[in-house]
């Protein structure tokens, strides 16, 4: 069972999947979960993860370009935001994003810092990817909202 505000060490994708699997045991059917760190961290190999247990298929890239990828093969349908490219909050709007954080979803949003104000009266989960000086993953998982 995960534990909130605790640090966890990932010393390669395998374990980034199964801290995914785990935090996943404890994930409402709706849920939001925000994730943070640099490019290259291991966001979307964590929602690689979650979408793995939820049974999607399709395979899971970063919607970096697109930036809304929507999964409907598992047993619940997973929303994948990567806000990176938005240049102001108001374009959340154009990607219907308001309609997203409503869904009886699971959305998983990389570079959710440019929303806050949309996050601000929703209960949500915030993961924090940072890299070790040896290439390791430090993972903290919180409850946010």
């Amino acid at each position: 069972m995960i534990e909130f505000d605790k640090k966890y060490i990932v010393h390669n994708e395998d374990e980034m999947l199964s801290l995914a699997y785990e935090f996943m045991a404890g994930l409402k059917q709706r849920s939001v979960v925000t994730l943070s760190g640099s490019l290259g961290a291991g966001k979307t190999v964590f929602v690689k993860g979650i979408a793995e247990c939820l049974g999607i298929t399709e395979p899971i890239v970063s919607p970096t370009f697109t930036l809304v990828q929507h999964y409907t093969s598992g047993k619940n349908s997973l929303y994948h935001l990567d806000l990176y490219r938005l240049s102001d909050p108001t374009e959340f709007d154009l990607i219907d994003g308001r309609y997203i954080l409503s869904s009886d979803s699971i959305v998983c949003i990389e570079w959710p810092l440019l929303i806050k104000d949309y996050l601000k009266n929703i209960s949500y989960n915030s993961i924090t990817i940072s890299i070790n000086q040896n290439g390791d993953r430090e993972v903290v998982i919180s409850k946010a909202g």
